[in-house]
């Protein structure tokens, strides 16, 4: 029984490493679990969150804006957009190298630090991810009377997500949350120099309207070209009193014709309809179809034009010489390119 007991004993010794292994991963795999549903855990905290954060009654915090003092005035909207891109490339380079939330302890899951790294990679990844889409959130729909609770609201989410990750002690940065900061206010800024130049813009237009309505003759005489429909040295000689007077060349310009008309001049005049009265007199020889009179086009060369022009208006205009005729041209190129082809 002796020798029984003692030769099992040694047999059951040299099973003991691996006896020893077996529970060993064991405990790591429980271990692992133990993380994974932390993971989880974490995923579902953050989503919820991200739901509350969004349903947040913004009517109750407008007290909150006060006066606010634009931090960014830029001379024209090409600046807003340059620092806006420098402040998003630091942000990006604050995530390329870990500075954006930091971690200060490093962890061991079933004591790897590998898979404690990969832990901690996946907690900073869902911070980052809450963060920003939440951030961005509030500064897509940023508006003046909202500026003080976007900020403070932004605060919110930054403390609300350091509180998630303050159990594997990680944090947001105070440089990454700033950057995020000056993103917010650059767009406000850049709307608010926005609205100001369409301000701008109703203004003058209202100030031209009310000139136009104590002269019915304001309004600008054209000369326009179409190569692809008339051929070369015929020119329409018209006007309009439409405010923008490049709609009303877009509307002649409609399905009735293959090609749109080029401008060659466009003369604002307080008497338009006198100046072209002029200019038709001046160029009735040069007229195509002399019985219908609202028929304005002419066979003429575009020098003569310019010459009755600058004889009859005292005024600066800027007359192009060249016909563009894109469509025309790209058409005419695409043909050749076919016969080539079918030759």
């Amino acid at each position: 029984m002796a020798y029984l007991y003692f030769t099992t004993h040694d047999k059951l010794e040299s099973f003991k490493p691996i006896i020893d292994l077996n529970r060993e991963i064991k405990k790591r795999e429980h271990s692992l679990k133990e993380a994974q549903s932390e993971y989880e855990e974490l995923k579902t905290r953050i989503k919820t969150l991200s739901k509350e954060l969004t349903l947040l009654n913004e009517d109750s915090h407008l007290a909150a804006s006060g006066f606010y003092k634009i931090k960014y005035d830029f001379p024209i909207l090409k600046d807003f957009e340059n620092k806006l891109y420098e402040v998003r490339r630091q942000q990006k380079e604050l995530i390329q190298t870990g500075k954006a939330i930091i971690c200060d302890t490093q962890w061991l899951v079933s004591g790897s630090k590998a898979l404690g790294k990969k832990m901690t990679e996946r907690n900073i990844n869902l911070g980052l991810s809450a963060f920003n889409v939440q951030c961005d959130n509030e500064i897509l729909k940023i508006q003046f009377s909202s500026i003080g609770h976007a900020e403070e609201k932004m605060g919110q989410i930054r403390d609300s997500i350091n509180k998630l990750l303050e159990p594997n002690s990680c944090q947001i940065t105070d440089n990454f949350f700033q950057l995020k900061l000056e993103e917010l206010h650059l767009v406000y800024a850049a709307q608010e120099k926005i609205k100001k130049q369409q301000n701008d813009e109703r203004l003058q237009l209202s100030h031209l309207q009310a000139e136009a309505h104590h002269s019915s003759n304001l309004g600008f005489v054209y000369i326009l070209s179409n190569l692809g429909v008339f051929g070369e040295d015929i020119y329409k000689i018209g006007m309009t009193r439409h405010q923008n007077p490049l709609v009303h060349i877009i509307e002649m310009s409609d399905e009735s014709l293959p090609f749109g008309y080029d401008v060659h001049a466009m003369i604002q005049s307080d008497d338009a309809a006198g100046l072209l009265k002029l200019l038709h007199q001046e160029l009735a020889a040069k007229r195509i179809n002399k019985i219908n009179l609202h028929k304005d086009f002419f066979k003429i060369n575009l020098g003569e034009i310019e010459a009755a022009c600058r004889k009859l208006y005292k005024g600066d205009f800027k007359l192009n010489p060249l016909a563009e005729a894109k469509e025309w041209r790209q058409s005419m190129a695409i043909g050749k390119s076919e016969k080539k082809k079918a030759a």
